[in-house]
């Protein structure tokens, strides 16, 4: 499995400004809101729940991506070319995390550019589906694998892709499960 261990750095990155932020949703910066008040649509995708564990999510939208983009692994070095060939802008990304409540069981990612592929730009997320090994969790077709006691698998689902860390493959699989 060739996993980039930039978006390794930021999985822990990201973790540490979250355990900072004192590891809740009511802790972390306001989430960024839809029209009309909502909670990001994206992070209402990620599960709150999975096999016993509780989540907590929070999501962001393309402007706020600069307080969070270096610990993500976005940065515009590798996002503006995209955006570009695909006639987008930064306010067409949005991001979503959710880390498991207690810490102990890893984190998820849901990173769009509305109308763009998933496909299309998660290699440059490091998450290049064409060198990873295909499985099915949960009834989908995903990408990566476990070793170790830690697995991070790639979900590309229309113009979303979704990047599942944890440890467990039991959460895994029930995550993929409520996935779209």
């Amino acid at each position: 499995m060739t996993i980039d261990r930039r978006l390794l750095a930021g999985a822990i990155g990201v973790s540490l400004i979250l355990a900072a932020c004192g590891g809740s949703s009511t802790a972390s910066p306001t989430p960024a809101a839809a029209p009309g008040g909502q909670l990001n649509g994206l992070a209402a995708l990620l599960p709150e729940e999975a096999a016993g564990v509780k989540f907590e999510r929070v999501g962001y939208d393309g402007d706020q991506l600069g307080v969070f983009g270096a610990a993500t692994g976005l940065n515009s070095e590798e996002l503006d070319p995209i955006l570009k060939a695909n006639g987008k802008t930064i306010s067409d990304v949005n991001f979503a995390i959710a880390t498991s409540a207690d810490g102990s069981a890893g984190m998820i990612y849901a990173i769009q550019i509305e109308g763009v592929k998933a496909a299309t730009f998660a290699a440059a997320m490091s998450m290049d589906t064409t060198s990873m090994p295909k499985s099915t969790l949960g009834g989908k077709e995903v990408y990566g694998e476990s070793g170790g006691g830690f697995g991070v698998y790639a979900y590309p689902k229309d113009d979303i892709l979704f990047i599942v860390m944890l440890t467990d493959e039991k959460v895994a699989t029930s995550i993929f499960e409520q996935l779209p």
